[in-house]
């Protein structure tokens, strides 16, 4: 696979950017039109909705950055190298690395955890007279280290060093280096069919196997096939499969290998004496923070009050990638005499120096999502032994460190992440590439981890029932204005139709825009004890639909401080994340980003916006048969349960989201999500020819099961007199099981 960029005339992704953007330093602003395209390719800014034409326009693929930037930007200070940075290991290979960049298409770098690989590398091509593009999974890292090398470089964050991911960015397109997650880079590529020759492309923490990660190598390999000009590509990871890499990528010449070690701080590792709480206690020393690593959000706050009741003197600070950057900032504090810790996710596993840290302790679990019944699972496993090294080498990298293992011992561990990719829906880019007349088989032919034949097929023919594909696997009209929009398919149809009311109902729109929002946040709801929603101290419930009882919180609580959102039964992560996307749509769709409209909706109102749900949802129609469980009709799938927080009747019919929640101990929790009550004379208008015949076969079964109407059944039986029900005497202890 030789990714040579030696010579010949270069194909820029900016080439149509408007001359504003030209040598002062400045953020995107929710004016700027010009970061990839040419301005006269978007709908104007406040142009009247009617004017908006999806099947023709061609949406920017990044929002503006919302932070405001000066020429002395506050995110950078002025250029110092500390001595230990001065100290790192990676200074040896310097020429190393740039010779070989030079000489080959394509390089592996297998460096240590805290070589100083994320924050050099680029800056030793830079000074070779390079550009280059860095991307990464997460978006903490991603802002972090392009904060680091703007203050090493003394400059202003944006001005030579800038970063960009799905929410926020702050870069020029000359920059020398930009920092960018995989998922923003991706769909840029294929989004503007361009690609930036002569940057140079890193692919950092390539052990993680991300989705976009394995997508961006298969389409760098399809390229190479058909006998186009790619960048060169540097593949980065402390945990590097050098052979597996070398066998995929396939190249004829040999690929360089350059294996850098970190600097030999010693690292001690403590037995663990209990639990998560219990090492932490035990361990936790003045003047020193430890970092303990858990599988969510919610083991977060549990741990947060287990290690309160083992021990009130450590301060506990919470760090996840759904947190402001304010509150995330925290994390990277010192805090003098006091005993500390640091209870995060993964998301800080990777790229990340925490420079006041000296112990690390896993759980030894992470969350994963996995697809079982064909519906996304969130499930807690196991985590693999190059995660765990990842996670260790978060400690030593300034001085001598400590970690402990509370989970399984590495001889238990898997060794290696499984492929995301392999683990989760694809129509998403199955729609997406099709929309950029890629097929998403052939891309798939090229990947390392492909897509089972299975997976395929069951996501195309999901998009298919939502009339986005048509039979003979061609996008369709619609499709192909979905694809545009920065959600999940099924609100992408729930926005699209929200198009058709917004002559004579322009609020429908701002409804649409705001409840899909809340729909990928994946609701806003606090975690609460049952029976005490908090938030009905600021909106009113409908009993027809979680979706509308949601966004009625999301557009009151938009009123409060952020600070007030819990004790208002609101998540300030997701609802801070709902927000981002709420941002990143109307962007996407020509729109201004306005405040978060705060009135009531009327009654008529509130219906249309559910037929726009019905529209996205109809392939996740669930029949009630029982007391808050529900079967799919439109699928094969399990009995779900109602989510905890739903707030609807149980009615007959529904229309949710399936989601699989796997708890520690490996239990299944299979919930239906944001349920919305839908009318059965809709279904069978609007119902594909396919999704129709699952649909009565499915209904068909239930009314011959014992489980459909089995509460209203065997309570009819029960208050029958004895020698009326069936099997006589035996009915009656039938009747008192039902009970």
């Amino acid at each position: 696979m030789a990714m040579m960029s030696n010579g010949g005339n270069r194909a820029r992704v900016y080439q149509n950017q408007n001359s504003r953007a030209a040598s002062q330093p400045k953020a995107r602003s929710n004016s700027d039109l010009d970061n990839y395209q040419d301005q006269s390719a978007f709908p104007s800014r406040g142009a009247p909705l009617q004017a908006l034409n999806l099947s023709n326009s061609s949406f920017s693929f990044a929002p503006k950055s919302n932070i405001k930037s000066t020429p002395d930007n506050p995110r950078a200070s002025a250029g110092t190298i500390d001595p230990v940075t001065q100290k790192l290991v990676i200074h040896n290979f310097k020429d190393e690395i740039v010779t070989a960049v030079q000489e080959s298409g394509i390089v592996m770098i297998q460096g240590a955890t805290g070589c100083g690989k994320t924050t050099w590398v680029p800056r030793f091509l830079v000074e070779a007279g390079r550009k280059v593009l860095l991307v990464q999974p997460r978006c903490l890292p991603t802002e972090r280290v392009a904060e680091y090398g703007a203050k090493l470089d003394g400059t202003p964050l944006g001005e030579k060093i800038g970063f960009r991911h799905g929410h926020l960015r702050l870069f020029q397109p000359n920059n020398d280096v930009i920092y960018a997650t995989e998922g923003h880079e991706f769909s840029l590529i294929i989004g503007t069919k361009t690609l930036e020759i002569d940057r140079d492309i890193i692919i950092d923490e390539a052990h993680e196997k991300s989705a976009y990660s394995t997508l961006l190598l298969a389409y760098l390999k399809m390229r190479e096939a058909k006998g186009l000009e790619n960048p060169n590509v540097l593949i980065m990871s402390a945990n590097l499969e050098v052979e597996a890499m070398s066998d995929y990528l396939d190249s004829p010449t040999p690929i360089p290998v350059i294996r850098i070690e970190a600097r030999k701080f010693p690292i001690t590792e403590l037995a663990s004496v209990g639990t998560i709480a219990q090492n932490v206690a035990e361990y936790s020393t003045p003047n020193e923070g430890s970092l303990v690593f858990l599988y969510g959000k919610g083991a977060i706050k549990l741990q947060a009050e287990a290690i309160g009741r083992a021990d009130r003197g450590i301060r506990t600070i919470p760090l996840h990638s759904q947190m402001s950057s304010a509150e995330q900032d925290y994390a990277f504090r010192h805090y003098p005499d006091e005993r500390w810790c640091i209870l995060a996710t993964n998301t800080a596993q990777t790229s990340l120096t925490f420079e006041h840290v000296t112990r690390v302790i896993s759980s030894g679990k992470v969350r994963r999502q996995r697809m079982l019944d064909g519906e996304r699972a969130l499930l807690v496993e196991d985590i693999s032994v190059q995660e765990l090294e990842q996670q260790f080498g978060r400690a030593g990298r300034v001085g001598p460190g400590e970690v402990v293992n509370a989970g399984k011992s590495k001889e238990r561990l898997p060794l290696t992440i499984p492929p995301e990719i392999q683990n989760m829906s694809v129509a998403g880019f199955i729609l997406r590439c099709a929309a950029a007349d890629i097929s998403f088989r052939e891309l798939n032919s090229y990947s390392q981890y492909p897509v089972s034949e299975k997976q395929i097929a069951f996501d195309e023919a999901m998009l298919r029932n939502l009339k986005l594909f048509g039979s003979a696997g061609t996008i369709l009209p619609l499709g192909e204005q979905v694809a545009k929009l920065p959600v999940e398919p099924r609100m992408g149809i729930m926005l699209i139709k929200a198009l058709d009311y917004h002559k004579n109902e322009p609020a429908i729109l701002d409804m649409a825009i705001d409840c899909a929002a809340v729909f990928e946040a994946e609701g806003i709801i606090e975690h609460t004890e049952p029976g005490d929603p908090g938030w009905t101290r600021i909106a009113r419930g409908d009993s027809r639909s979680d979706a509308l009882t949601q966004l009625s919180i999301f557009r009151k609580a938009s009123q409060l401080e952020f600070d007030e959102l819990p004790d208002n039964g609101v998540n300030k992560a997701k609802f801070l994340r709902a927000s981002q996307i709420r941002t990143k749509i109307r962007e996407r769709m020509g729109l201004e980003d306005e405040p978060i409209c705060t009135k009531s909706f009327t009654e008529y109102q509130a219906l249309l916006l559910q037929g726009c749900i019905w529209h996205g949802m109809m392939d996740c129609v669930f029949k009630r048969v029982g007391k808050g469980e529900y079967k799919s009709v439109t699928s094969n799938g399990p009995v779900r349960q109602l989510s905890y927080d739903s707030n609807i009747d149980e009615h007959s019919l529904i229309v949710a989201v399936p989601l699989t929640i796997g708890k520690p101990n490996g239990a299944l929790i299979r919930t239906a999500q944001m349920a919305n009550f839908v009318d059965s004379d809709w279904l069978k208008k609007n119902l594909t020819p396919e999704l129709k015949r699952v649909f009565k076969e499915n209904v068909r079964s239930l009314k011959k099961s014992e489980e459909f109407g089995s509460e209203r059944k065997r309570a009819a039986e029960f208050h029958r007199p004895s020698n009326q029900r069936k099997g006589g005497n035996k009915g009656k202890n039938k009747g008192k099981r039902g009970r």
